[in-house]
């Protein structure tokens, strides 16, 4: 697996993006082909709750609309990648809360088991299950962001 990061400018702000994965896909489908934009209308002020926030496109593009996100993303390697891009553009804690995990629904859970399609197995077949801290929405509610 190549994990040659490069360097990617839209719109004004960078992302780092990894050869191997969809990155530039995403980043694209959020800033260039402006996806979102017809389901979502983002205010200044707003909070977002952007579940699974990926490598942090779209909280990005809603920082850059005024907003305040708290950015929730399970995967280790994405969430790097999330931290890397709110450092790269200097977006810091007060527009941008990330969290390490996974929002689950009524359950109490402090690991949740996910099914993670960026990596293999060990035995190079199939993918392999993580384990990312579990939130409840009682308990992603006492997060900083809220």
């Amino acid at each position: 697996m190549d994990n040659t990061l490069s360097i990617y400018e839209s719109r004004g702000y960078k992302f780092y993006c990894r050869s191997d994965d969809t990155d530039l896909d995403a980043i694209k489908e959020i800033f260039e082909n402006k996806v979102y934009e017809q389901f979502f209308d983002i205010q200044p002020n707003e909070l977002w709750l952007d579940l699974g926030s990926y490598i942090g496109d779209f909280a990005i593009r809603a920082i850059e609309c005024g907003a305040q996100v708290c950015a929730v993303e399970p995967f280790p390697d994405a969430y790097r990648m999330l931290l890397k891009n709110l450092h790269l553009n200097n977006i810091a804690v007060g527009k941008c809360y990330p969290i390490y995990g996974a929002v689950v629904s009524q359950q109490t859970s402090d690991i949740m088991p996910i099914y993670d399609v960026h990596s293999k197995s060990s035995k190079g077949q199939g993918y392999s299950m993580i384990n990312a801290p579990g939130y409840t929405k009682s308990t992603i509610g006492n997060s900083p962001c809220f």
